[in-house]
C-alpha cells in the first residue's frame, strides 16, 4: 500500500469517528432537551393540581361559552322565577336573538343541559327535583368527595382550583330559633375567570345589622364593633337580581340599564385564616329584596365543582 493510499484511509477512519461522535452528540442533545421538556411538563401539572385543563374535561370551557353566547344575545332578559324545564330557560329565536327569562339555577340549569346532559341528568337524581334551586346545587356538591370524580363532577375545595366554566352554588344558613323554617334558597353560578388576590377588609357592626347566617353575635345591641375579614373577588356570568361589585357588565342587546337577569360582575368569597371559603357577598344591592347588602354572610353549605367527563 502505497503512502496516499494510507493517508485516504486514515482519513476516511477519521471522518467515520468524527460523524459517529456527531450523531451521539446529537442523540446526547435531543435526548437531553427531551428530559427537560418532560421535567418542565410534570412541574407545571404538579403545580397545577386540580385545576390542570385535561383533554376530555373542556366540558367547563363549553359551558362558560354557552353562557356567554346567551350574554352576548339575549333580547328580553328578565330575573325571574320560572318553573319551567332546564332547556324552556332560555329560548333562541334565531342565532343572534334569546329570551333569559329565568333565575340563578334555572340559567344554570340550561347551561348544563345543554353542553352536560348526563351530569345534569345525575344533579336531578341526587336532589330528587325536577327544577333544581340554589340550595339544591349547594347540598349536592358539597355532599361529593373532595378531588375525586364521581358520575362527571368533581368537588374543588380550594378556591385558587377554580377556573372559567366551573361553578359555585350556596345557601343560607337557617336559623335555629327562627318561628319559621323555610330555608331560603341561596345563589348559585359560572366562574369567568381563575381568581388569585385575596384581600382584607372590615365594618363596623352592631346588633341589629347582624343578619341571619353571620357567625358572629354582638350581646351589646348598643355596642359598635369592628368586623374583620378576608375574600377573594371571582368574576362570575350569572342570572340575578343582585348588583354585583364590578366591573359589572350587562348584556349588549337587552338595553338594560341595571342588572335584572343575565349578566356579568364580580362576587366576593369570604376565606378564613388558612383560605377556606367560609362565606359570601354576592354584591351591593338586591333588587329582589328592594334592600342593600351591606356586608357578607358565612355559611356552611357553600359547594365548589367542576363538570368533568365520565
Amino acid at each position: 500500500m502505497d503512502t496516499e493510499q494510507i493517508k485516504l484511509n486514515l482519513k476516511s477512519i477519521s471522518l467515520s469517528i468524527l460523524c459517529a461522535s456527531s450523531v451521539g452528540m446529537s442523540i446526547f442533545c435531543l435526548t437531553g432537551h427531551a428530559q427537560t421538556t418532560t421535567q418542565s411538563t410534570a412541574t407545571v401539572e404538579s403545580k397545577s393540581g386540580t385545576g390542570t385543563n385535561e383533554a376530555g374535561d373542556a366540558l367547563g370551557a363549553k359551558i362558560f361559552s354557552r353562557a356567554d353566547q346567551v350574554f352576548d344575545n339575549v333580547t328580553k332578559n328578565r330575573y325571574r322565577h320560572l318553573y319551567e324545564k332546564a332547556d324552556e330557560q332560555v329560548t333562541f329565536s334565531d342565532p343572534s336573538s334569546c329570551s333569559a327569562i329565568t333565575d340563578c339555577s334555572g340559567f344554570v340549569s340550561y347551561l348544563l343541559n345543554a353542553e352536560a346532559p348526563k351530569q345534569y341528568e345525575t344533579v336531578l337524581q341526587k336532589t330528587g327535583r325536577s327544577h333544581p334551586r340554589a340550595r339544591d346545587y349547594a347540598t349536592f356538591i358539597t355532599s361529593l368527595t373532595p378531588e375525586k370524580r364521581e358520575n362527571g363532577w368533581m368537588r374543588l375545595t380550594a378556591f385558587r382550583d377554580l377556573r372559567r366554566g366551573d361553578i359555585i352554588a350556596w345557601a343560607r344558613r337557617v336559623d335555629p330559633d327562627a318561628t319559621n323554617k323555610k330555608a331560603p334558597s341561596g345563589h348559585v353560578l359560572i366562574v369567568a375567570e381563575q381568581p388569585t388576590i385575596v384581600s382584607e377588609s372590615t365594618l363596623q357592626t352592631s346588633e341589629s345589622e347582624v343578619r341571619l347566617g353571620n357567625l358572629k353575635t354582638v350581646h351589646d345591641p348598643d355596642e359598635v364593633q369592628v368586623e374583620k375579614f378576608r375574600y377573594v373577588t371571582v368574576s362570575v356570568i350569572d342570572s340575578s337580581s343582585v348588583k354585583h361589585f364590578p366591573p359589572e357588565k350587562l348584556p349588549p342587546k337587552a338595553g338594560q340599564k341595571e342588572r335584572d337577569g343575565v349578566g356579568k360582575g364580580s362576587v366576593r368569597l369570604i376565606l378564613d385564616s388558612s383560605d377556606a371559603v367560609i362565606g359570601y357577598w354576592e354584591g351591593t344591592y338586591s333588587g329582589e329584596h328592594n334592600r342593600e347588602i351591606k356586608r357578607p354572610t358565612y355559611s356552611d353549605l357553600i359547594g365548589m365543582a367542576r363538570v368533568v367527563s365520565y
